[in-house]
């Protein structure tokens, strides 16, 4: 007998930083959710062609484009 199962699905939270937005306020908000359950957090900077990503325990990384 076949038991179905429903896919595992994570909270994320994608921020895209406009020129307007402080950097340490939408990385404060991504920080806030991921202490409060969201698993991964991503902030793109377009500006700088960048990505941090915060994982679970508050892990943060870098990514920038591969000319940098």
């Amino acid at each position: 007998m076949a038991i179905a199962t429903q896919p595992q699905l994570t909270l994320d939270e994608i921020e895209i930083l406009s020129p307007d937005q402080k950097f340490k306020k939408v990385l404060s908000k991504l920080l806030h959710c991921s202490r409060n359950g969201t698993e991964f957090g991503w902030l793109i900077n377009p500006e700088d062609e960048s990505v941090l990503g915060v994982f679970p325990g508050q892990r943060v990384e870098l990514y920038e484009g591969a000319d940098k």
